[in-house]
């Protein structure tokens, strides 16, 4: 019996959304006392008392609304749109591009490769000399050549400036330095096909005939 009353007691006191349950719990138990229960064909305060509750009538019959003309309408329709404002989706495919600070100013950069690259290598190239400056991108003197790279690419290169060396130096130096090492080995091949080599790695040297 007291499992039953704590469900319909629990339930009168949800009904009341606005309301605390210490407000409107003397309510809630008035309202078991008026109620009239099939079972005993009469309510608790009249098995109490003997005779049933007044109840006023505010209780039981509601107010009648206020009659709602066409202004009232409308002007309530365009309140609540005014109050009516659109969210802003969420975009998670825009990600913000990272720039360095000190790229503005930097004379010398380092470009980013973007092509699949093994694990020992490097994954910036240059530094590479910074000919002129706009907004999205940079135009770089690439071994000898002009292109234009996007900012996001670069990367600011801090050296020495009394004695630049440029990856654009490095490669001329290399190619000299490889134009060197192939005439010296062309030079060695045409040695070794002029002389004669034994197995155990002798030079056999020809006797020259008629030699004054």
């Amino acid at each position: 019996m007291v499992e039953r009353f704590h469900r319909s007691l629990k339930a009168a006191i949800r009904c009341h959304e606005k309301k605390g349950w210490v407000e409107s719990l003397p309510s809630v138990l008035l309202g078991f006392r008026a109620v009239f229960r099939e079972d005993l064909n009469s309510t608790v305060a009249e098995l109490v008392y003997g005779s049933p509750i007044s109840l006023p009538g505010e209780f039981i019959y509601t107010k009648a609304s206020p009659i709602c003309t066409e202004y009232n309408f409308v002007e309530t329709l365009r309140d609540y749109m005014n109050n009516l404002r659109p969210v802003e989706t969420q975009n998670h495919g825009k990600r913000p591009t990272f720039i360095f600070q000190a790229l503005p100013s930097c004379s010398f950069v380092f470009v980013r490769r973007d092509a699949t690259r093994s694990s020992l290598e490097s994954p910036y190239e240059g530094p590479y000399r910074v000919i002129e400056r706009f907004k999205k991108y940079y135009s770089i003197d690439i071994r000898g050549k002009t292109k234009q790279i996007s900012i996001d690419r670069l990367k600011p290169a801090f050296i020495n400036i009394e004695n630049p060396e440029t990856d654009t130096q490095k490669y001329t130096k290399t190619n000299s330095n490889h134009s060197h090492t192939a005439i010296q080995n062309n030079q060695k091949s045409i040695l070794q096909n002029t002389q004669t080599i034994t197995k155990s790695g002798r030079v056999v040297r020809k006797t020259v005939r008629f030699q004054i």
